[in-house]
């Protein structure tokens, strides 16, 4: 749906639709009672509402010292308004990918801990093929930023149960990083 709204820049599309397909496939052929439940999907209760706001906020606060501290990227004022939509599909996306799909599965196999440190890593694996891409090489200092708050997200899925305050990390993350 995102990709068909024209919320996704063109190269990247194939990737979005392809990813959301092999999740919805994923799921079917598990065959779980509860998919969404699994994926940390359940409806929000106060608590996980209140984790998904502080969380938000948090990130936001960090980003603006970030801007403050390092200067700023400038491009959040100019972007046109499908691609704040796309901003929250992506991480909507990535998050239901990783901590939903990955992370799950493999905690179910090994340690919390190991299983979050395992997705962050293939977290920051899968986005080297769009840096390339868009011919945006990151630094040190992105590449673990993008680390860091993966971990971060893995945390908050494990600890609240539920993928939203992840989601609403992410997203303030990403709106973050065009400060």
């Amino acid at each position: 749906m995102v990709w068909q709204l024209g919320l996704l820049p063109e190269p990247v599309r194939p990737w979005y639709r392809t990813r959301s397909v092999a999740v919805i496939a994923w799921l079917w052929w598990q065959r779980l009672p509860k998919p969404a439940n699994w994926l940390g999907l359940s409806p929000v209760t106060a608590r996980v509402g209140v984790s998904a706001a502080l969380v938000f906020a948090i990130v936001v606060g960090w980003n603006l010292l970030r801007v403050r501290v390092v200067g700023s990227a400038g491009q959040l004022a100019d972007l046109p308004p499908a691609e704040f939509g796309w901003i929250l599909g992506a991480a909507t996306v990535e998050e239901l990918d990783f901590r939903g799909v990955i992370q799950t599965r493999l905690a179910q196999l090994w340690r919390p801990a190991l299983a979050n440190g395992v997705t962050a890593v293939a977290f920051l694996a899968i986005h080297f093929p769009g840096w390339l891409l868009l011919a945006a090489m990151p630094d040190a200092t992105t590449i673990a930023s993008v680390f860091l708050i993966d971990l971060v997200c893995g945390w908050l899925r494990r600890r609240t149960g539920s993928l939203w305050p992840a989601i609403a990390a992410h997203t303030a993350n990403n709106f973050g990083a065009l400060l």
